[in-house]
């Protein structure tokens, strides 16, 4: 593991839940009905599941050791997906452990319960147990709390061993060719056709990461070594739970965090995930819904990034660029 791994990223908290604790005592409280009628359907398909979630939350290292810590760029394999990333699609092995990005707002899965469908809302909807795990914290908040920022800095988390209840046909939420980002107002039968109660024992790990939002303009050093921290910490503590798995490779589902809603600009989240991947040994990145001309502007400026950089250099270099939020 590249040294960046254990200089930066630190462990705030940690904890193993078991899963029959969380069906047994945090029932996950969905809003929405038709989420509601899926959760009860899936929870008791699963009544009996076993196994432990553990949950990590990272920190960072003292700033004087950040900015003057001096790593190199190691090589990545990034790869181009269609559509949203699925667990189902791509399982982890003994020999390469499977993340997938979890788009995180200042509060881990703080609007899962009603009608929305962003992708945050779907895998709570597809792993309804996380929604147990934010009921614990919520009710725990001196064993582990739910936030997902500290002091203006981004504190990722780590989930491994989730169990996947709910699987989403995302062909069959099209309307209009764009798939439908939420349940209100729509018909319940054609949106009952799109989800389907997963019978079978399978397990995901998600990494949750707070992007930035709100930006006007240029993007300030502020900004970027926000951005770039958490991406850093985050990446360096899932790299180092591959390693305690054993695994040989390390592989990333992520897409376009960061913009979107948020308003980020899309070339650099791109740019910006791809770097800290190659700093913390990432060994694939998978970025899905890509817009392919933007994607291979981000994939040329990576290359053209310096070998070697300490990290406020890093961070010198992105702001020269003048990258500027979505108008």
């Amino acid at each position: 593991m590249n040294h960046i791994a254990h200089k930066l990223c630190g462990t705030m908290a940690s904890k193993s839940f078991k899963c029959s604790v969380l069906i047994g005592s945090y029932e996950a409280e969905f809003e929405n009905k038709l989420k509601k009628q899926l959760y009860d359907e899936a929870r008791f398909v699963h009544r009996h599941q076993n196994g432990i979630i553990k949950v990590t939350k990272l920190c960072w290292k003292p700033w004087k050791v950040i900015k003057k810590t001096r790593f190199s760029k190691l090589e990545v394999e990034v790869k181009t997906a269609s559509g949203f990333y699925d667990p189902l699609e791509d399982p982890s092995t003994e020999e390469r452990y499977v993340w997938f990005m979890n788009h995180a707002d200042t509060r881990l899965f703080n609007s899962y319960s009603g009608d929305s469908l962003g992708t945050d809302d779907m895998q709570v909807l597809q792993m309804p147990l996380l929604a147990s795990i934010e009921k614990f914290m919520s009710e725990n908040k001196e064993v582990m709390e739910a936030k997902t920022v500290r002091d203006g800095l981004a504190t990722p988390f780590l989930f491994e061993g989730i169990p996947f209840w709910i699987s989403i046909d995302y062909n069959k939420l099209r309307k209009d060719g764009r798939i439908i980002r939420s349940m209100y107002n729509q018909d319940e039968k054609f949106l009952r056709n799109g989800f389907k109660v997963y019978q079978a024992d399978f397990k995901a790990n998600l990494i949750s990461i707070k992007a930035p939002h709100g930006g006007e303009g240029e993007y300030t050093e502020e900004q970027i070594v926000y951005i770039f921290l958490g991406l850093i910490v985050g990446y360096s503590g899932l790299v180092k739970q591959t390693r305690i798995k054993k695994a040989s490779r390390c592989a990333l589902h992520t897409g376009n965090w960061g913009a979107g809603n948020f308003g980020g600009n899309l070339e650099l989240m791109y740019l910006i995930q791809m770097y800290a991947a190659s700093l913390c040994g990432i060994d694939e990145m998978i970025f899905h819904a890509v817009k392919n001309e933007v994607f291979e502007k981000a994939r040329n400026a990576f290359e053209k990034i310096p070998e070697e950089l300490t990290f406020e250099e890093a961070v010198w270099y992105f702001l020269r660029q003048k990258y500027k939020w979505a108008e």
